[in-house]
């Protein structure tokens, strides 16, 4: 009778440590799973850095080309104004 309690004994402790050892296993996969999102994390806030600042040297670039454009529109209005009065004083002498 010992030998089968001691038997018992033996199996359900295995099956303790069983349990211990899919429970174990279980943590360590969310333990992985918990370090590849800090990873993932890590590196979208590192890509999302590199993002914002390639965004504010596009702007800064927009805003630097909107005022050569707005710099040509005045400079072709008065060239515009110049080359009117030219044909004007053109025209009186034609006259």
């Amino acid at each position: 009778m010992i030998k089968w309690q001691q038997l018992e004994l033996f199996l359900f402790e295995g099956d303790n440590n069983m349990n211990e050892t899919v429970e174990f296993d279980q943590f360590q996969l969310l333990e992985d799973k918990i370090d590849s999102l800090i990873m993932l994390i890590s590196q979208l806030r590192k890509d999302n850095g590199a993002l914002n600042e390639k965004i504010q040297a596009q702007d800064k670039q927009i805003s630097d080309l909107a005022q050569e454009v707005e710099g040509l529109t005045t400079t072709r209005d008065k060239a515009k104004e110049r080359v009117i009065s030219l044909l004007e004083k053109i025209k009186q002498v034609a006259v």
